[in-house]
């Protein structure tokens, strides 16, 4: 599997993409995933998650019910890699960046965009702690 980059529209275009290719019964198939950029953030997160696939991946929502309020609903579950890239690293992520940027204005900026990324994508799906 080859996942673009792209930021986070490949993020949450790869999310939908491995759940259906699981759902068409291709999951056992796969042998390797390469990804550039959003892509590379959701293989990480993805690899790194422990927990339920039908959770982690989130539900189908055919075209006709999909609605914003939907996929919030969908996002919010605890655990779901939807919420990384609809809520954790949409606006809400570019405030906190904005913030570390402004804490710290002589440190790079790659610096505060690494540290909003690890607290917000992939801190809450890790299996292991780094302390651990």
């Amino acid at each position: 599997i080859a996942i673009s980059g792209g930021g986070f529209r490949s993020f949450a275009c790869a999310c939908g993409q491995m759940r259906a290719l699981r759902d068409a019964g291709l999951w056992n198939e796969i042998s390797y995933m390469s990804a550039s950029s959003g892509g590379a953030w959701f293989a990480l997160a993805f690899h790194c998650a422990d927990g339920d696939d039908d959770i982690l991946l989130g539900p189908i929502c055919s075209p006709d019910k999909l609605k914003l309020a939907k996929l919030g609903q969908d996002a919010a579950q605890p655990g779901c890699l939807r919420k990384a890239a609809t809520v954790a690293i949409g606006p809400e992520c570019n405030q906190r960046f904005l913030r570390h940027a402004i804490k710290a204005p002589g440190r790079a900026v790659l610096s505060a965009l690494e540290e909003v990324l690890e607290e917000n994508l992939f801190e809450p799906y890790r299996k292991v702690k780094a302390n651990d």
